[in-house]
């Protein structure tokens, strides 16, 4: 199954740490447009990097600052990112930045994107985003490469067990080392480290009508 070109959409998200001018691809967003203005969105984690150094985005000047109002998801006082289990957050972007962004990074409208979902145990879900072990520096140019993960939705007794809300969280199941490309062929993608905050595409409930482009899912 081919996945929906919405996957333009996705962006990588870079990070240079105070003092350190090594620049490091740690995460994924998608862009989105409301109105006029561009948005992106993204987990809590990736703009905690904030407290430590600046993030960047892919523009037509190369990887250029992140700019722009942000809200992210806060945490009640005495818990840590890790035990926080909505972890979003998301940029508006200045109007500079959101004419500078790469060619190639093709905004979603509101439209494309569907805020409820009722899950149902083996539906099918496809996680997109960009695997930190796939970016690579090359004279002095970064690479990036996007990737999809799909599988099939876990009961309600497993989400019970991880607790886990189905009707907020998505819960799949997943053998990295049991996996194929789309074509069938056997083989063992990169670690989806990275692809936080990338796009979640829910594939049609109806197995007969499954081979029909995905729905973007938020």
């Amino acid at each position: 199954m081919e996945l929906n070109p919405k996957t333009d959409a996705i962006c990588p998200i870079f990070f240079k740490k105070t003092g350190n001018e090594k620049l490091e691809q740690i995460g994924s967003s998608v862009v989105v447009k409301i109105k006029d203005r561009l948005f992106l969105l993204t987990v809590a984690h990736i703009t905690d990097f904030l407290n430590h150094g600046v993030l960047f985005i892919p523009t037509t000047d190369g990887l250029s600052q992140l700019y722009g109002n942000y809200s992210p998801f806060k945490i009640p006082t005495g818990f840590r990112r890790e035990h926080d289990k909505v972890d979003i957050a998301y940029f508006k972007l200045n109007e500079k930045l959101s004419s500078q962004i790469h060619p190639t990074i093709k905004y979603l409208e509101r439209t494309d994107i569907h805020l409820t979902e009722s899950l149902i145990e083996n539906d099918i879900y496809t996680f997109s985003g960009y695997p930190v072990s796939k970016a690579k520096n090359e004279d002095k140019k970064y690479i990036s490469e996007i990737f999809s993960y799909t599988g099939y939705a876990a009961s309600k007794s497993e989400y019970d067990k991880l607790g886990y809300d189905n009707s907020f969280h998505i819960v799949v199941h997943f053998n990295r080392k049991n996996s194929c490309t789309s074509e069938g062929i056997k083989q063992i993608p990169p670690h989806p480290k990275g692809i936080s905050g990338g796009a979640v595409f829910s594939w049609p409930k109806d197995i007969k009508t499954r081979g029909k482009e995905p729905k973007f899912h938020l």
